[in-house]
């Protein structure tokens, strides 16, 4: 079924007509209109995205374009990687885009079957991405190595791991088996890559220190942090070297499980000073104080509870000075989310403070806390009702509503029918189906909901529709006379709810008696243009043209206007340049090009001039510009503008529609002049794909400029600011592609890692000892150096020893 055009459902009148039973086309958009990339990708429409590249339909709204539904378009296609090429390569999708938001669980909702089937596909991608596109697979790539230890395909990972797909630097890998509880993996790279994960530590002669010792502390603590049993007991049991434990280790405990099992070993290594305590929670609280207990807490952003809350209560119990303050237990703030409401409850008291809860902390009980405190000395006063269903979560709402019954002996939370309305607004405005109907159920049956509309109050009207709680005829009053027809008709215009607006019209006849309603000045959506103009009432084109670049509303305003009005229109907005994108007072979400307007002045014969060349490159519209100056069908205008006038807006631009348009500035360019090179040094430095691009096509003039400006390797301080891609593409292209194995490169680099933020690629490369002793010279740059002792765990390539 995923082969079958689903065009062939659309053109085929008997199964069309069927679905259009089941479906609502109010709020649809024509499928040949949908050219918004962002949109079909939040909407997964993968069979839309598939069957527009293999038309060569045009594509817009680009950027932002990642990893995840990558992943995901990719698995539709079966690992058919050309059409995923061709969408990357001709729109250059850039790493910058493509290297956050990948989702944990994309590899792990895979079949076995299909994991087996598609694995060797997905190196592929690995491959193509990180090689010909030097886009950061580490995150996809994580997560890729831990499904494959669950099939035991551990020949793959060695590959993945020795040939250079994963990169040497900072890892996640080590915490990810840690999160995916994959202690099998762990293991296998322990034992079969030794030292290839680290972490650094400082020594006090001034070197950086590749430190295990280090790194497997940082494993167990994360391990009892994130509640890891299988870690924690094969550090405790297996491992070579015997974890450390202490009482801020125990108090990071996720469960009592856990604080249990590590209190015992504390125990059993000082069995003769804890045979003193009777209990674990006496033996924790000799060892730490209140204020490093709040730290803990803080630093961990977890709610206390269990073992931690009683060993915290007893600290607090402990407080006997009365000049004790908040400042100095180190509490910042304790309405935060770090402390549950009674833990700041007994804070407070200890500070011999009054405590109540605050009406923001509402949302933050517990179960078991609001059954403690619902209605107490501590709860919130005057706590409207109504503000509950707009703000609270459901639990506090429904628990509020049925003590308000309780209270009053009724099914209903109010017999009086006007603060009725007050709780239908409120759940209106909340938009929460579930509070909704709860509060529904609890008003009287009689309750009129016409007054929504009486007051114009079309948001709510339609959500109640949309939603199934109320019918149209729920909510217009037959017999009343005072509606404003005409400032309805118009706000439903305006609000842009199709079926609403059509049940508004037909109902009220589209026109108030002693007032037009002009609807051109306040919407801009197709359906709504189409059906008032199939209603007989006429479109002002001077109100939309200047305003729009949709195309689905364009062909509208053709269907509506006479050819000629609509030509002299056309020839009135191009003369006074008003087809810029900064003389637009709207912008469609779903398309951000003027290309259907250039396309409708082709063909009604009005001229584009190449002074329009300028403002599509001001606006970043790239396929505006393509029609006009390469699209068969396009006037082919010239570019007549000097280069680095064309090229001055796209200074300091990274986004795919900057570094498509100056592809296509310097498409027929051979050799770049130093005052171009200049206008381009900024984004070479700092955006891969240019880095790509200028090095490919223009070598022999970014070299020279290159060499001119930066004449030695000690002015690596000017790439530092660059990602890591950037500068392997530049040192590839001064030193080869193997810049990384050259021990001379890497020499000349040491003197300067102090001050580069990428300079981790490079540290483990400086010495096939193990552990690495670097010294690091003076001066230090202190916040580089926090990342190399801070909690990063590193990788440094699979070597042999």
């Amino acid at each position: 079924m995923t082969d079958l055009d689903f065009r062939y459902l659309l053109h085929n009148k008997v199964l069309w007509g069927n679905i259009k039973k089941f479906i609502g086309t109010d709020e649809s958009i024509p499928e040949r209109f949908i050219n918004s990339l962002s949109w079909i990708v939040q909407h997964k429409h993968w069979n839309l995205l598939a069957y527009k590249l293999r038309r060569n339909e045009r594509l817009v709204c680009v950027d932002n374009f990642q990893m995840t539904p990558l992943f995901n378009f990719f698995d539709y296609l079966d690992g058919d990687i050309e059409l995923l090429q061709k969408l990357l390569e001709e729109y250059s999708i850039g790493d910058s885009f493509l290297d956050t938001l990948f989702q944990a669980d994309t590899f792990k909702i895979y079949p076995r079957e299909r994991l087996q089937q598609m694995k060797f596909k997905i190196i592929s991608l690995f491959k193509y991405l990180q090689k010909s596109l030097g886009i950061d697979i580490s995150v996809p790539l994580n997560y890729f190595i831990c499904e494959m230890a669950i099939i035991d395909e551990w020949s793959i990972i060695d590959n993945l791991l020795k040939d250079g797909y994963y990169s040497i630097g900072k890892s996640n890998l080590p915490y990810i088996c840690i999160k995916e509880k994959n202690l099998k993996l762990f293991k296998y790279l322990h034992n079969q890559h030794p030292n290839s994960f680290f972490m650094y530590s400082i020594t006090k002669d001034n070197y950086l220190l590749s430190d295990l010792v280090k790194y497997h502390h940082h494993v167990f603590e994360q391990s009892v942090i994130m509640g890891n049993d299988e870690f924690i007991l094969y550090y405790l049991n297996e491992h070579s070297k015997e974890p450390l434990i202490d009482v801020k280790l125990i108090m990071n405990s996720a469960n009592d499980q856990i604080f249990d099992l590590l209190s015992q070993k504390l125990r059993e290594k000082d069995p003769i000073s804890s045979q003193h305590y009777s209990n674990d929670i006496d033996l924790i609280s000799k060892d730490i104080s209140i204020t490093e207990c709040i730290k803990i807490f803080q630093a961990s952003n977890k709610l206390i509870e269990g073992r931690r809350a009683q060993v915290f209560s007893k600290l607090i119990g402990q407080l006997q000075s009365p000049y004790i303050t908040q400042a100095s237990l180190g509490i910042a703030d304790t309405y935060g989310h770090t402390f549950t409401v009674s833990a700041n409850k007994q804070i407070y008291e200890a500070l011999g403070k009054e405590f109540f809860i605050s009406k923001s902390q509402i949302s933050d009980l517990t179960k078991e806390e609001l059954e403690m405190f619902y209605g107490g000395k501590h709860w919130p006063r005057r706590i409207s009702l109504v503000n509950s269903v707009i703000y609270s979560k459901k639990m506090i709402v429904e628990t509020m509503l049925r003590d308000e019954l309780k209270k009053k002996h009724s099914s209903y939370i109010t017999e009086n029918l006007k603060k009725s309305q007050g709780f239908i607004v409120a759940a209106c405005r909340r938009k929460n189906n579930t509070i909704t109907a709860l509060v529904l159920s609890m008003l009287r049956s009689d309750v009129d909901f016409t007054f929504l509309l009486k007051q114009g109050n079309l948001r709510h009207t339609s959500y109640l529709i949309s939603n199934g709680f109320k019918s149209f005829n729920d909510l217009i009053d037959p017999n009343y006379k005072g509606y404003e027809v005409c400032k309805i008709l118009e706000n439903s215009a305006k609000f842009g709810h199709v079926t609403l607006f059509k049940m508004l019209f037909n109902y009220f006849g589209g026109m108030d008696k002693n007032h037009y309603v002009n609807y051109i000045a306040f919407t801009q959506n197709p359906k709504i243009l189409d059906f008032i103009g199939n209603n007989g009432l006429n479109l002002n084109i001077h109100l939309i043209l200047p305003n729009t670049m949709d195309p689905y509303l364009l062909e509208v305003i053709k269907k509506h206007s006479t050819s000629s009005k609509f030509k002299e229109y056309l020839m009135n907005v191009v003369e006074q340049r008003c087809l810029s994108k900064k003389f637009y007072n709207y912008i469609s979400p779903n398309y951000s090009s003027r290309q259907p307007i250039f396309e409708i002045c082709k063909e009604y014969g009005v001229p584009l001039y190449d002074t329009i060349l300028m403002d599509c490159v001001e606006d970043l519209d790239y396929e505006g510009y393509r029609y006009l100056v390469e699209d068969p069908r396009g006037p082919k205008l010239s570019q007549n503008t000097p280069l680095e006038i064309l090229l001055k807006p796209l200074k300091d631009k990274g986004l795919c529609n900057a570094i498509n348009l100056t592809k296509l500035i310097l498409k027929n360019e051979v050799h770049l002049k130093v005052q171009t090179m200049k206008l381009l040094e900024y984004n070479v430095l700092n955006f891969y794909q240019y880095t790509k691009f200028i090095s490919k096509n223009f070598k022999s003039s970014l070299r020279p400029y290159l060499e001119k400006q930066y004449p030695s390797i000690s002015k690596l301080n000017v790439y530092g600011r660059s990602n890591f891609t950037v500068v392997n593409g530049l040192y590839s292209l001064f030193y080869g592609d193997n810049w990384m194995s050259d021990n001379n490169i890497i020499s000349q680099i040491k003197p300067f890692i102090r001050y580069i933020s990428w300079s981790d690629h490079i540290i483990p490369l400086l010495t096939n000892q193990f552990p690495q002793k670097i010294p690091i010279d003076q001066p230090i740059n202190e916040n580089l150096l926090s990342l190399y002792t801070s909690d990063f765990v590193y990788f440094r390539g699979c070597l042999k020893y």
